[in-house]
């Protein structure tokens, strides 16, 4: 079997990082990471805001850590509690080139779109620190006005395996996000039609599956 170097990242600007990672082992591949806040990390404090710093490690990882066979990112708000979490990532991205969970409650980017401003609207506190003067609609909107594109899929980017030979499609994803709006679930599902990666969907849930665990404090302080 292939011994394969496999990078796992995450990161947090502004607030603490406080997910916990077990150490993890593997007689099948090379596993390194990286948890990026600001004391390690102080890059562009006056021109880029925590979210998009954040988006920037997500996105460019492979760009900043070059040579990996595999890149697993991991929101900020997943703790893994298996020392062989990165085996069993790296088992399900299979021969992909990229790896995602679908959304657990929405399907379409249009759907999203409205859910965010029904809860800017509701004054839910963290959407609106977060997105409340994005374009978010206005982006949507774009990309459904592309009649080669059809908005039948959501996925949920908290966590994403992938290999170097969709980074065109990161860069291109990262560049969506700093033109349009930091929900990058709107724009993935364009790049992912754009681009054409080699996609597979990962099965359960990203809030409950037996690889990541979702923290719901955590999530309330990112």
């Amino acid at each position: 079997m292939e011994i394969m170097k496999i990078l796992m990242t995450t990161a947090s600007f502004g607030t603490p990082l406080r997910s916990y990672w077990a150490l993890q082992q593997s007689e099948r591949h090379e596993i390194h990471y990286r948890r990026y806040n600001d004391v390690n990390y102080p890059f562009r404090q006056y021109s880029l805001t925590p979210a998009l710093k954040s988006k920037f490690i997500k996105m460019l990882a492979h760009e900043l850590n070059p040579g990996y066979d595999i890149y697993i990112w991991l929101d900020a708000t997943f703790s893994l509690y298996r020392t062989d979490a990165a085996d069993a990532f790296a088992a399900e991205l299979r021969n992909a080139d990229i790896a995602l969970y679908h959304h657990d409650e929405r399907t379409s980017i249009m759907e999203e779109a409205r859910q965010i401003g029904q809860f800017i609207g509701e004054g839910f506190r963290r959407m609106v620190r977060r997105a409340g003067d994005e374009p978010v609609m206005e982006q949507a909107q774009h990309y459904c006005a592309d009649e080669t594109f059809t908005d039948d899929a959501l996925y949920n980017g908290g966590i994403i395996v992938y290999r170097p030979t969709a980074a065109a499609m990161m860069r291109d994803w990262y560049g969506e996000v700093c033109r349009w709006s930091i929900r990058d679930q709107i724009s993935l599902p364009y790049m992912i039609h754009r681009h054409r990666p080699h996609l597979h969907v990962l099965p359960g849930s990203i809030y409950a599956n037996n690889i990541a665990y979702f923290d719901q404090k955590l999530f309330c302080t990112v």
